[in-house]
């Protein structure tokens, strides 16, 4: 599924990087880096598009909270740059291909 994010659909996909790629980690459950881009401003203009995920910082804790990010080695200013994104058995291609057009569209109205 994240390499279908990530093909050919989304102009940015030579930027970015999945945390913890390389680790053991629960597949539906994907951290990623989008350099330049702000995670809470793209949060808010895709839950307007009904498209919903998480910026990056710990989802209990505090909004400057990236621990866990710091963890794989991001900075702050990079873990702010951070997406979470969650998929279950019910999301499907067209999903996954309207998210990347979404960000896709962001990053070329708003990101400079």
């Amino acid at each position: 599924i994240t390499t279908r994010l990530v093909g050919s659909e989304m102009c940015i996909r030579d930027r970015y990087k999945i945390i913890g790629e390389n680790t053991n980690k629960i597949a539906a459950i994907n951290a990623i880096y989008l350099p330049g881009i702000n995670a809470d401003a793209l949060t808010n203009y895709l839950s307007t598009k009904a498209i919903y995920i998480s910026p990056g910082h710990s989802a209990c804790a505090e909004e400057s909270d990236y621990r866990v990010l710091n963890f794989y080695g991001l900075t702050d200013e990079e873990a702010a740059c951070t997406i979470r994104i969650s998929f279950d058995s019910q999301n499907n291609y067209g999903e996954i291909n309207e998210l990347a057009k979404e960000i896709s569209y962001f990053t070329d109205k708003f990101v400079k």
